[in-house]
């Protein structure tokens, strides 16, 4: 991070600077959003930066959409994603909508339970994998653990039977944790794919229903 900040204050000093990192992992998700103290070197750093090969990847700088759409007006770093919406390496997490229409209607609720799933974790090719599976498993265990009291994990697998293929189950002692599960994990990043997160009924999951 340090580094990264020195790379963007070459062109000036900075009022803010936003590195998210994964919930899961703790990694830097690959982007950020830096906001100069004065707006007007902006597009001096933008044409500086653009390009620069850094650790064998080129930069792709550009002016936020909310800085399009609001020239001059101060942008209080309350959403970063919609910041980042005109950036195509952020267009996964458009894309990650998709993960909802797999979901049957009136399958799933909006309204917290003490079932949090997440969408869009991970691949069938990925999940049929032995290996692969169990890393997935732990790295997710692990992970969702720092929310609360993990009770119940269910990762279903191809030709399980057990539908929901590609979710991510997660029972928690109490419905305040699994919120806290959903709150971090929404449009956090696994394996470079965005999460979206839902809560299932309790009935459901205990007739193991996943579909």
């Amino acid at each position: 991070p340090e580094q990264i900040q020195e790379i963007f204050e070459a062109f000036g000093p900075l009022k803010g600077l936003y590195l998210p990192r994964d919930p899961l992992t703790q990694k830097l998700r690959g982007w950020c959003f830096a906001q100069y103290q004065d707006s007007s070197v902006t597009q001096r750093a933008i044409r500086g930066l653009h390009g620069m090969r850094i650790l064998n990847s080129n930069l792709q700088v550009r002016a936020s959409m909310y800085m399009q759409q609001n020239q001059g007006e101060e942008n209080p770093f309350l959403d970063p994603q919609k910041a980042f919406g005109n950036v195509p390496s952020m267009q996964p997490h458009i894309a990650s909508l998709s993960h909802m229409s797999l979901l049957k209607p009136g399958s799933y609720t909006m309204s917290p339970t003490r079932v949090c799933v997440l969408l869009g974790c991970a691949s069938n090719e990925e999940l049929k994998d032995d290996n692969q599976f169990r890393e997935i498993f732990d790295d997710i265990r692990d992970g969702l653990a720092k929310f609360g009291n993990l009770t119940n994990l269910i990762i279903p697998r191809p030709a399980q039977g057990l539908g929901g293929v590609g979710r991510v189950y997660a029972e928690y002692k109490t419905v305040k944790e699994a919120i806290e599960c959903a709150e971090n994990m929404k449009s956090a990043t696994y394996n470079d794919n965005f999460i979206k997160t839902v809560y299932w009924p309790q009935s459901k999951f205990d007739a193991k229903n996943l579909e």
